[in-house]
């Protein structure tokens, strides 16, 4: 009971999975194969279901059905095997890569349906003879060491020369497990089945030849849950740069409203399909550029020492500057410039942080920007 709900589980999480990567789906190589193996995948998993593979084991009888249905996880394992292979040589990747990949498992599949087509109707494939049971379960397992092996060499590979740091050396560890763990379970069942047949049993026919639905389901939710760390990050810092731009908003609504002439103008049908991060950034820039207008009202032309300092003389500049005062001094932002993104945005925020306790008076209609027009909820 146990292990039937953690299955279910496991199948719902593939097709969570699933849901995310089509509402994120991208456009890149990698990101096509990743797609295209997680939808072969989680439809190869319904299909290993008695639940949903019962209606078509009554058209088309249990061992088509168990074709059907490791035939999508050889295609799966195909576009992984393409992912890894980009992943690999990057933009110099063959073209053709995917062209035999597929085809290469087509291959595969269709031995599956030549080995079982002698099988008496209704004959589930574990119930044949030992020798077609045995070379149907080698046939299906070739792709899967292939990928197994090919994956864990690139992942131990590039882990050693040190080509990934941050989050994708925790994605180079979880490719290196996924690999291990496809590999070991295939060379478990591969070696159970043929010392079955060795030593001459009929117990052949207890090492299910689909794989295994719940070992499947392991192997499946493994793959989906790297497939969505991507999705999952990207979430993540799209949420943080909503949060950033919230905070950083009213500085920038009364340093834009001064400085018109720095806001990037973005034409209607443009504003729905601004990214967060994208916005958040012309946020940045726009800010930055905004401060070097008013650059001449600051004591010296520079920006003092700490946060709450800053947003203060930074504020009257803004006062001065909207009561057409001539500038003072000669802005002098050279520190300012030798910033990194991550430490220009960790100091905007300390700013605007205490820019609200200021009371700057309320600025006339701002130009849309691409910051403006990715509001926050």
């Amino acid at each position: 009971m146990v292990t039937e709900i953690l299955v279910w589980l496991g199948t719902a999480f593939v097709w969570v999975a699933v849901a995310l990567r089509f509402v994120f789906r991208g456009t890149k190589r990698d990101q096509r194969a990743v797609d295209c193996a997680l939808v072969f995948g989680a439809v190869s998993l319904l299909l290993s279901k008695r639940t949903f593979g019962s209606a078509l084991e009554d058209v088309v009888g249990p061992a088509q059905r168990s074709n059907l249905s490791n035939s999508l996880t050889l295609f799966a394992v195909g576009f992984i095997l393409v992912l890894v292979v980009v992943w690999r040589h990057g933009d110099d990747a063959p073209r053709w890569i995917e062209s035999v990949a597929v085809g290469g498992v087509a291959v595969f599949c269709m031995a599956l349906f030549v080995i079982s087509a002698d099988l008496p109707e209704n004959t589930p494939i574990h119930e044949g003879s030992d020798a077609a049971s045995a070379a149907y379960l080698s046939f299906y397992s070739v792709p899967l060491l292939v990928l197994a092996f090919y994956g864990a060499w690139v992942a131990a590979t590039a882990s050693r020369r040190g080509e990934f740091v941050g989050t994708r050396r925790w994605t180079v560890a979880a490719v290196f497990g996924f690999a291990v763990l496809l590999g070991v379970g295939t060379v478990a069942v591969l070696a159970a089945a043929f010392h079955e047949l060795v030593s001459g049993s009929d117990a052949v026919a207890a090492v299910q030849t689909d794989a295994g639905p719940d070992y499947r389901v392991l192997v499946v939710a493994a793959g989906a849950a790297i497939a969505i760390s991507p999705v999952v990050r990207g979430g993540a810092r799209r949420w943080a740069a909503r949060r950033h731009m919230r905070r950083l908003r009213p500085m920038w609504r009364d340093l834009t409203s001064v400085a018109p002439e720095v806001v990037l103008r973005l034409r209607r049908r443009d504003r729905v399909s601004v990214d967060a991060l994208y916005a958040l950034h012309r946020m940045c820039v726009e800010i930055r550029d905004a401060v070097t207008v008013v650059g001449g009202h600051l004591p010296d032309g520079r920006l003092p020492e700490g946060p709450a300092e800053q947003a203060r003389v930074l504020a009257a500049a803004v006062r001065a500057h909207a009561r057409g005062e001539e500038p003072v001094h000669t802005a002098d932002l050279s520190g300012y410039d030798v910033l990194s993104p991550e430490a220009e945005l960790h100091l905007l925020v300390a700013i605007a942080d205490h820019w609200p306790a200021l009371a700057v008076a309320e600025p006339p209609a701002t130009p849309v920007s691409a910051a403006g027009a990715a509001r926050a909820p």
